[in-house]
């Protein structure tokens, strides 16, 4: 049976740790889709960059990544945050996984419905949540308030994301 890993995140902006968790995910799995969050209730809007541009970096930060990565920018483009039942039933795929990152585990696991398969992306080194999860290991992440930081204060992310970015 073919496997999706649905990674939603902020990539605000999308940085080369997102890279990593993608082509760790695509050894792991038949295909990822790729879905950005939209505006988030819970948090305050510290947006980079508005939503048009912040999907084009996406699209420009995963180009190469091959065939079986797809870019849904369903909730950019509508303003709203699809539930992870509402995006099962759009992807009409019998078994997705949703991806979330070890650092912000409690916070992703409770936005998920109640039975939502997970895989934990797990920096090399740290310990993985506990749980019956898959768990997908990469080199290192870099957590996006570290990306947004620098560049809140102008310092340059050029070690942190793609050239394109």
């Amino acid at each position: 049976m073919p496997t999706t890993a649905l990674y939603r995140g902020r990539f605000d902006p999308p940085g080369l740790h997102h890279i990593q968790a993608v082509k760790a995910l695509l050894d792991a799995f038949d295909s990822v889709v790729i879905m950005p969050w939209g505006p988030l209730a819970s948090r305050p809007i510290d947006e980079n960059i508005a939503p048009a541009y912040r999907a084009l970096l996406i699209d420009l930060a995963m180009q190469n990544l091959g065939p079986r990565v797809t870019i849904d920018l369903h909730d950019i483009e509508y303003a709203c945050v699809s539930s992870s039942a509402e995006i099962e039933k759009r992807l009409a795929r019998k078994d997705v996984c949703h991806v979330v990152e070890a650092d912000s585990f409690a916070d992703d696991r409770a936005r998920l419905h109640a039975g939502a398969k997970i895989v934990v992306v797990v920096s090399n080194g740290d310990a993985a949540p506990p749980g019956e999860n898959v768990i997908v290991r990469t080199e290192n992440d870099v957590p996006g308030a570290v990306m947004r930081k620098r560049l809140y204060g102008g310092q340059p992310i050029d070690d942190l994301v793609p050239p394109t970015v």
